[in-house]
């Protein structure tokens, strides 16, 4: 096993740990995070002309914006709340579909800058979230 491996299979088994140990407040804001970083991630690659590399962080946004949107509880959080919440997630997606298929870096800057707010407000739901 050489060094890449060995701190890709490190990675994987803390995340995993902290998935496993994290409540569900904490997975979202993980997901939002990990969101958030693979925008940055499209971002960069998108300045390097990598398209490949854009395509699949972007591909993984949507991943994860489908699945806040397949949690979203109105029971949890009433009616209104969830209806925005689901709005949101739905522009967010068209945006970065748009983005995409242009190579627009603005539209991403967009996105992520709504997801950076998103995830500010729901941290503060909970600020014992600080170990995540």
């Amino acid at each position: 096993m050489n060094a890449v491996t060995a701190v890709q299979a490190y990675s994987f088994i803390d995340n995993v740990a902290l998935v496993e140990q994290a409540t569900p407040h904490q997975l979202v804001t993980l997901l939002m995070r990990s969101a958030n970083q693979r925008l940055a991630q499209a971002l960069q690659a998108l300045d390097q002309n990598d398209i490949p590399a854009k395509g699949e962080q972007l591909s993984k946004v949507l991943d994860i914006l489908n699945y806040l949107s397949v949690c979203v509880e109105p029971q949890q959080g009433g009616q209104d709340l969830s209806d925005n919440l689901l709005n949101l997630y739905s522009y967010m997606e068209s945006r970065i579909l748009h983005a995409n298929l242009h190579h627009d870096a603005a539209i991403l800057i967009e996105v992520k800058s709504l997801l950076t707010e998103l995830e500010a407000g729901w941290h503060a739901i909970n600020g014992s979230d600080h170990n995540v």
